[in-house]
């Protein structure tokens, strides 16, 4: 399916048994089971691939590439905004659950920081 870094090609859908994605070093970052999607995040932004898609069993996907989004966009716009509503849906759940599994961040952490600052 895809690999830890590798660029996107659009996101999957499992229709059938079960994927993790995980980092080089083992870490699962999530298991999907039918009904749930990977690679949301690479698909809206762009980005790179943050983990590898591993099937823990024969599995079934369906892939929706940046091409055939933008076609749904352009075609069906109102089909492409209940996707991006439930895209958004899905990264909040996701949200949710990494920040309870992750330790409260301290005032002042990412002081310093360039990451965040604005061109205007």
């Amino acid at each position: 399916m895809f690999e830890e870094g590798d660029a996107c090609d659009g996101l999957y859908l499992v229709s059938a048994g079960s994927v993790s994605v995980v980092t080089r070093a083992g870490q699962r970052f999530v298991s999907v089971s039918p009904g749930g999607m990977l690679g949301e995040a690479a698909l809206l932004d762009g980005g790179w691939r943050s983990g590898s898609a591993v099937a823990d069993e024969p599995s079934q996907l369906l892939q929706l590439t940046p091409d055939a989004l933008a076609a749904l966009q352009r075609d069906q716009p109102a089909l492409a905004a209940a996707l991006y509503r439930n895209i958004a849906r899905h990264l909040a759940q996701r949200l949710r659950v990494a920040t309870v599994r992750r330790p409260p961040i301290r005032q002042g952490m990412v002081s310093g920081s360039d990451d965040c600052k604005s061109d205007g």
